[in-house]
């Protein structure tokens, strides 16, 4: 049987992600999974089918490492790219339509997927359902990163946070709870979807679950870090759809 899908095919209307056939307005919640490369071992539908009966999520983020001579061999050269021009996304972009007219495309934003506020002043046009990135650790990132999102949402561009932590920017400290719920809030009052960083068991606050957490553990609540219960427990007050 093929997967519930509870929204149908997801479209960019204005500043919001909709359900193309009703035109609501949809909201994602959901976590990330680590690189690729070094959490292999959570990279299987044991670990998803655990993410949606006992997270309660509705969006699943895969990380692609990048490797053999992109970013981890030539950083600078690599990192420039994001900052080019929107030659640059509009190149991507022309590849993905190209096999899928439809879908919806978050793009990357300046300064770590921070700047949102100058993506909005100068928009891709050239396409349509796209999406603009923003992450943000709450430890970290505060009022003065909510309020060039809101620059940005008043200039009528959807927003997606792809990436978004409870804790410091480093990836570790303690949950900022308060924090935490203000960003949660801000998101919730402009239906922005959000994905959690990250189903990963590093020793770091970031990380979802313990250390020697397996996939077939991932609905336990006793492998569950801090961060991961209070993500979670986030998540199962919600309705999802799923």
């Amino acid at each position: 049987m093929t997967p519930s899908t509870p929204y149908g095919r997801l479209a960019i209307r204005g500043k919001y992600l909709i359900s193309a056939a009703t035109g609501q307005p949809v909201q994602l919640h959901g976590m990330s999974l680590y690189w690729s490369q070094w959490m292999a071992q959570y990279y299987n539908r044991e670990t998803v089918d655990a993410l949606k009966r006992s997270w309660n999520i509705n969006v699943v983020r895969a990380a692609m490492g990048v490797e053999h001579g992109g970013y981890l061999n030539n950083r600078e050269a690599e990192f420039q790219k994001v900052y080019a021009p929107l030659p640059y996304h509009e190149a991507v972009i022309a590849a993905i339509r190209a096999n899928d007219p439809n879908n919806v495309i978050v793009v990357g934003t300046p300064n770590w997927s921070q700047y949102v506020d100058e993506a909005a002043n100068d928009p891709i046009t050239k396409y349509n359902n796209i999406a603009y990135t923003l992450h943000y650790y709450a430890g970290t990132h505060k009022q003065d990163l909510r309020n060039r999102a809101k620059t940005a949402i008043n200039k009528n561009i959807a927003l997606f946070v792809t990436e978004y932590g409870t804790v410091n920017a480093d990836g570790n400290g303690e949950v900022d709870q308060n924090e935490s719920k203000l960003w949660w809030n801000f998101l919730d009052q402009n239906n922005i979807s959000y994905i959690n960083w990250s189903i990963a068991d590093k020793d770091e606050g970031a990380s979802a679950l313990k250390p020697g957490t397996t996939a077939a553990q991932v609905g336990n609540s006793s492998k569950w870090t801090n961060s991961g219960a209070f993500v979670r427990n986030k998540y199962a007050s919600q309705n999802n759809g799923v």
